[in-house]
């Protein structure tokens, strides 16, 4: 998992560059096509870890275009009084797919096999084809073809981006660990996890449906729910029973709901060039989502699932006080091109 996360941070930037000379729905379609050969390579090639490496660094990489290309196509295709609940929409995708992947495993990985659920999920796509709307190219024809330099606000979100992005990932993956360690048991750490990631999937379209009210996005409220995401994992390492269960869900809501708001913002800010723009965001999420849980095991295996809980808190303060920072450089606002 950290090999595809890597890869995502790597080919994000660049990924971008290249959805903005293909546009939204034609980046889209190549990352689509090259996420469904690495799904068709892990079910009928791989063999060996070697192998299922190389296959995770194709998707990865895959994984890291998209989100430019799926923000471009949002910010080309979408009308702006709705492209705050369509940044939600697709960035609710995420928590959705896991989601989605849990259920493959009862009910086609131990019937049918796991090559199976690999090759089932690459049915997707052909629908993804067949529904897409197409860009003409007069449209594509308005916006800039060459990426925006590097800005410091943006370097700072990436940051920002990267702490956040890794502390909250690491509820998904430890959560039940920490709760059976403790005593408690799997079914209590599993309901709390599916309501946790319920909470993640609402809080992304309520954000994105409340932006639409507003007359432009708030880096700033991505700041708050980051601090209000920490709240919760300082509740998870100290409170216990329902307690820890109500930090989970408040961490997990408020520390992950952010990421469809902040593309949303960045997008706004720089709008002839979305996909470049937030592909810097994108990077830092790649590489929280590589480096996060790795240290969590890390600590957590070196002292306790305690002090592991709060070194996340604390991250996601820092994330918060970092995307302040940013959203209060001139530079930050949007400026005329």
């Amino acid at each position: 998992m950290s090999v595809y996360f890597f890869a995502g941070a790597l080919s994000a930037v660049p990924g971008g560059r290249l959805a903005e000379k293909l546009g939204g729905r034609g980046g889209l379609m190549f990352t689509g096509s090259v996420t469904s050969a690495s799904l068709i390579l892990i079910a009928l090639v791989v063999e060996t870890e070697v192998q299922l490496g190389a296959a995770m660094i194709i998707a990865g990489g895959a994984n890291g275009m998209v989100h430019p290309a799926g923000n471009l196509a949002i910010v080309r295709g979408v009308a702006r009084r709705f492209q705050g609940i369509s940044f939600g929409t697709k960035q609710a995708a995420a928590p959705l797919a896991t989601l989605f992947a849990g259920l493959a495993l009862p009910t086609v990985g131990l019937t049918l096999g796991w090559q199976a659920a690999f090759l089932a999920a690459t049915v997707l796509f052909p629908i993804v084809v067949l529904t897409m709307p197409r860009e003409s190219d007069s449209e594509n024809s308005r916006y800039e073809r060459t990426p925006i330099p590097l800005s410091r606000p943006l370097i700072m979100i990436a940051g920002a981006s990267a702490l956040a992005f890794g502390a909250a990932t690491t509820i998904g993956a430890f959560l039940v660990d920490s709760v059976t360690s403790s005593g408690g048991s799997a079914v209590s750490a599993g309901t709390t996890l599916t309501v946790a990631s319920a909470a993640a999937i609402s809080v992304r379209l309520i954000i994105g449906w409340q932006t639409d009210r507003r007359t432009s996005p708030s880096i700033t409220l991505v700041a708050a729910l980051m601090a209000i995401g920490a709240v919760g994992f300082l509740l998870l390492a100290l409170a216990p029973g329902w307690g820890a269960a109500l930090g989970a869900i408040i961490g997990m809501a408020a520390g992950w709901g952010w990421p469809g708001l902040l593309y949303h913002a960045i997008s706004h800010s720089h709008p002839d060039a979305p996909a470049s723009a937030t592909a810097v965001a994108t990077t830092g999420n790649a590489l929280g989502a590589a480096v996060g849980p790795l240290t969590f095991g890390l600590i957590a295996g070196g002292f306790s699932f305690t002090f592991a809980w709060s070194v996340s808190g604390l991250e996601l303060l820092l994330a918060a006080a970092l995307m302040l920072l940013a959203s209060r450089s001139a530079s930050a606002r949007p400026t005329a091109r």
